[in-house]
């Protein structure tokens, strides 16, 4: 099933924002992705992703504890991928 990826122009705040790939709280265009193994009945936690951040790809889900993220990308089909960021805190 693919991610329904939605963008905000700014992260939101609340709580505190720090990007988990940059590290840093700029206030600029943000993604939220999926955290894995939260889902529950069609809604799930998410993370704040800065969008210039990420690499262009189908589907994005954020693995809590593993600093990683999972990369869907349409090649005869759909298949996961993990992909460690450069700076994933």
């Amino acid at each position: 099933m693919l991610n329904n990826i939605r963008d905000f122009v700014r992260p939101n705040m609340d709580g505190g924002f720090v990007c988990p790939v940059c590290g840093t709280s700029e206030e600029k265009r943000v993604r939220l992705i999926r955290v894995l193994g939260t889902e529950e009945e069609g809604v799930c936690e998410a993370k704040q992703i800065h969008t210039d951040c990420l690499p262009p790809v189908d589907d994005l889900a954020y693995i809590k504890g593993y600093g990683v993220i999972a990369l869907v990308r349409k090649e005869r089909g759909y298949r996961w991928q993990i992909k460690q960021m450069s700076h994933l805190h």
